[in-house]
């Protein structure tokens, strides 16, 4: 290789490196710690109206990641590049008038092995909030969201065990499959019902066959 092709080399290993190392922080922070951040410290950091909330999440993450603008390029560098452009306040009526959430009310309901319930998010714990943001220099930028307020979304257990959820972002992830769907429709698993319901609105569907092998979860659906 030249010298022009080293030096490429040597920048895209640094990014993987980068990528890895922030993911890593993320799975930590997602699995061990995601109510570290509560409203009281971001109305601390923002109640002088100097920097907005999510100027606030950054710093409180900086800090929790033991990271510091001041120490050097590389710690800088995740700050701005990686922290920054993830973290964003995220809208509940984005979630709450869709037409799901808006007309199919969950109870908590209880069937054998099998429970329908409502859980939630409380006000600024981490969610995934999207597929990974792609930079055009290879840099991985997880997205996390935050609510300022409780958001509940239902949940179905079996054997206390989280089968399906429909947070933000399964809802999200559903939105392209649902816009393609038309004519006569199959899908496997009926989960929470989501995808059945949200198809069957659509002019273009003939149709929507469920294909579940459970009895149960039909029934406490």
């Amino acid at each position: 290789m030249n010298y022009s092709d080293t030096q490429k080399m040597k920048r895209l290993a640094e990014t993987v490196s980068r990528n890895c190392r922030i993911t890593q922080m993320y799975a930590t922070y997602l699995e061990r710690f995601p109510e570290l951040i509560t409203a009281e410290m971001v109305d601390t950091l923002t109640e002088d109206g100097v920097i907005t909330r999510e100027e606030a999440i950054v710093a409180i993450l900086s800090e929790a990641f033991g990271l510091d603008m001041d120490r050097g390029v590389e710690d800088r560098r995740i700050i701005m590049d990686y922290l920054t452009p993830s973290v964003r306040m995220m809208d509940p009526s984005r979630y709450t008038e869709n037409p799901y959430y808006k007309n199919v009310k969950i109870e908590n309901v209880t069937d054998g092995d099998w429970e329908l319930r409502l859980e939630s998010y409380e006000p600024y714990r981490a969610v995934i909030a999207g597929d990974m943001i792609m930079g055009e220099d290879y840099t991985e930028v997880p997205p996390l969201g935050f609510f300022a307020e409780r958001f509940d979304f239902p949940a179905v257990l079996e054997g206390g065990n989280e089968w399906m959820t429909l947070t933000p972002v399964d809802l999200d992830t559903c939105d392209e499959a649902i816009e393609a769907a038309r004519g006569k429709v199959v899908t496997f698993g009926l989960g929470l019902g989501y995808y059945a319901y949200m198809v069957a609105r659509k002019d273009e569907v003939e149709s929507i066959t469920v294909v579940e092998k459970s009895a149960d979860v039909i029934r406490l659906f």
